[in-house]
């Protein structure tokens, strides 16, 4: 099977098998927006725990520019106790040639379990598509990251670097499945010896017609050496 892209200079046919992605390139601006919105709710009676979660992205993507905003929470509350996390921001994304990028992110999180009341962060680096297929994704990007954390009693500043990986195999014929990981690493500069790591993955399968199974998993560690 093969597929005819024109424009108003020339015409150039393309395998199936060599195309990625589409993207509609129309003038509207709300065509161009793509977006996503999950929410589940558990309760066990036996522990009386209570688990909210709630998950939003949307994406724009423009010829060679790329915007995306996203924001999750989740909460767990165990009698009398709650404990929350949220994350949510911004990245903008300018692609280069031979597979090549530079990012921009700026987001923000808190975490009570950790005592982390709020930490703001902007991360600026490049990255390098390795993969990049009608089935799989896999990108490798570094960087800088400047973040000011706030705990309980105390805000600090820091210099830290920014290593990130992100491979996403999926399918969209049916069953359709889609699989997703992404992971960071912050070796800190101004506190030689702190290492911040976060890790998120997600899978969905469609069961059913139009009914998935859904599973994610995230999870943050910060090393002393």
């Amino acid at each position: 099977m093969a597929i005819l892209v024109q424009d108003d200079k020339a015409s150039i046919l393309l395998k199936h098998l060599n195309i990625a992605t589409i993207s509609p390139d129309d003038l509207k601006f709300v065509n161009r927006l793509d977006g996503m919105v999950t929410s589940g709710f558990s309760y066990t009676k036996a522990s009386e725990l209570g688990r909210f979660n709630f998950a939003a992205n949307l994406k724009y993507q423009h010829n060679l520019n790329q915007i995306e905003m996203d924001y999750s929470i989740l909460t767990e509350q165990k009698n009398d106790s709650i404990k929350q996390k949220q994350n949510g921001g911004m990245q903008y994304i300018r692609l280069l040639k031979r597979k090549w990028f530079v990012i921009n992110r700026l987001f923000a999180e808190s975490n009570s379990e950790l005592g982390l009341k709020l930490r703001t962060n902007y991360v600026l680096g490049f990255g390098n598509t390795l993969i990049y297929t009608n089935h799989s994704l896999m990108y490798i990007a570094g960087g800088l990251n400047t973040n000011r954390e706030t705990t309980s009693d105390i805000a600090t500043y820091n210099l830290e670097g920014a290593i990130s990986l992100k491979y996403s195999v999926f399918k969209y014929s049916s069953p359709k499945l889609s699989l997703d990981f992404k992971g960071i690493v912050y070796p800190s500069i101004n506190n030689w010896g702190r290492i911040r790591t976060y890790v998120e993955s997600s899978l969905s399968w469609e069961v059913l017609e139009d009914f998935y199974f859904k599973w994610s998993f995230i999870t943050s560690l910060t090393i002393a050496l």
